[in-house]
């Protein structure tokens, strides 16, 4: 079986929510925590990741117009795809 490897931090920041979301599998999780391990830029990106996650877990709201969170989406999209909006790599 071919081990899956995630070689660069924008393969990361791709797979987030699914590791957060326990939806990878175990060697895409291995692969994956071993590049946190290895990358500091990463695991602050992750914290940061987890900070907001919290903060809006905390909010006593109604859910936002759905209108509103496909904006806000395709607006965070366009900014990664066009390298705006990347962690910090040192490796």
């Amino acid at each position: 079986m071919p081990i899956t490897v995630l070689y660069n931090c924008t393969e990361v920041r791709d797979f987030l929510a699914d590791y957060l979301e326990r939806k990878l599998a175990r060697r895409q999780q291995w692969a994956f925590r071993l590049h946190l391990w290895l990358c500091p830029a990463c695991r602050r990106y992750l914290a940061k990741y987890r900070s907001s996650l919290e903060l809006w877990r905390g909010l006593d709201t109604d859910a936002p117009p759905a209108e509103l969170v496909e904006l806000t989406l395709k607006f965070l999209r366009t900014r990664v795809e066009e390298g705006e909006w990347l962690p910090e790599t040192e490796h």
